[in-house]
């Protein structure tokens, strides 16, 4: 019995010297190593307080948002057209063509650059402008993702 209540006892000594959040975690690991922050302390933090996931919806543009553009301009406004949703990420692909809007032919895309993804929190009825566009990209595909609740 005295075996048991030690091993118990030991187990909750242990366990409750652990942190209780990343920033906590993250705070006192600065302070061991002198107040610098490096990203191995962000690292060993992020490992034991790990992100939630996000159970993104792929939202529907004219429908859910619509963008605009500045004429010749990187800059496009996204605003959320919906009453009960958050937009999250806005995922851009910058391409090369004559006519942005032909889809019978294939555009010139840069793979190295294709995908810029921007983690924004747009609510209902809001906008934003977000620079979207790369130097020497005419044409543009935007893929916007959202949840029903804010996160």
């Amino acid at each position: 019995m005295k075996k048991n209540f030690f091993i118990i006892f030991s187990i909750f000594l242990l366990s409750s010297c652990g942190y209780e959040s990343y920033s906590e975690c993250h705070k006192s690991e600065m302070q061991k190593n002198n107040g610098v922050d490096h990203s191995s302390l962000r690292t060993y933090c992020r490992d034991l307080f790990p992100r939630k996931k996000l159970d993104l919806i792929t939202f529907r543009e004219n429908l859910d948002y619509k963008v605009s553009y500045k004429d010749e301009s990187s800059w496009v406004t996204v605003e959320n057209l919906t009453r009960d949703k958050f937009i999250h990420e806005i995922r851009s692909y910058g391409f090369v063509a004559e006519n942005c809007n032909d889809k019978t032919k294939n555009p010139i895309v840069n793979l190295e650059k294709t995908n810029v993804v921007k983690r924004v929190n747009i609510g209902p009825g809001k906008s934003v402008e977000e620079l979207l566009k790369d130097r020497g990209d005419n044409c543009l595909y935007i893929l916007v993702k959202g949840m029903k609740d804010n996160y």
